[in-house]
């Protein structure tokens, strides 16, 4: 399993951000996270656990991030071809089994729930919260998706005494974080968008000096 880590090779260059709300509701842990014997303490573990399962997926939690809440022209296409290409990174196979089939299938209910726009060649506005939570909404309980989140193997009855050693001996005893997943696709359709604003950016600056210049002669 790659997890949430990995968005950081989508992000490469990103400007450090402050958050665009106060983070008045940040809760510190009740308990300490080693005992007094210096081994970890387990009611701490169980309570990052217990915080980390509550978590609110990406589309509430980054509500208020203008970049993924503002709406912008997007294909079908973007979106699946976005899918196929995180699940098959994200894997440990060569690809997901049934994922051509998991594309198919998003494919299908994109066309069918979305109003894609006939006069603008079957685009659509859409965020990148919309995105995330039609991924949430269409394929977070298929069966093939759930089974992806499922290790085949259980690591730690193994030789290894390491999940990332397991998981590189044998994908058997890997998994792809949906989670993860699901806003990886995000994030290469951001980057994406940012590429297309940094190449209209600068063609407008070479538009506008070459103007000037022709002025001046």
């Amino acid at each position: 399993m790659k997890n949430d880590s990995q968005e950081n090779k989508n992000e490469e260059n990103d400007d450090i951000k402050m958050p665009s709300q106060p983070l008045d509701d940040i809760k510190m842990l009740s308990q300490p996270l080693t005992t007094e014997d210096g081994f970890l303490n387990e009611a701490c573990i169980k309570e990052l656990n217990s915080t980390i399962l509550n978590m609110p997926e990406a589309y509430e939690r980054l509500l208020n991030d203008e970049e993924w809440a503002t709406k912008r022209i997007t294909s079908i296409q973007d979106i699946t071809s976005s899918f196929a290409k995180c699940a098959t990174y994200l894997s440990g196979y060569a690809y997901p089994n049934n994922l051509e089939k998991m594309i198919g299938y998003l494919h299908a209910c994109l066309k069918r729930d979305i109003d894609w726009d006939k006069s603008r060649y079957n685009f659509c506005d859409l965020s990148l919260c919309d995105i995330n939570k039609l991924l949430h909404d269409i394929l977070g309980k298929e069966k093939d998706i759930i089974e992806w989140n499922t290790p085949k193997k259980d690591w730690r009855n193994s030789e290894y005494d390491e999940f990332q050693k397991a998981e590189e001996a044998d994908p058997d005893y890997g998994f792809i974080d949906i989670g993860a997943l699901f806003q990886n696709v995000c994030i290469e359709i951001r980057k994406e968008r940012r590429s297309f604003d940094a190449f209209n950016k600068k063609f407008d600056e070479e538009w506008e000096a070459r103007k000037q210049q022709e002025q001046k002669e």
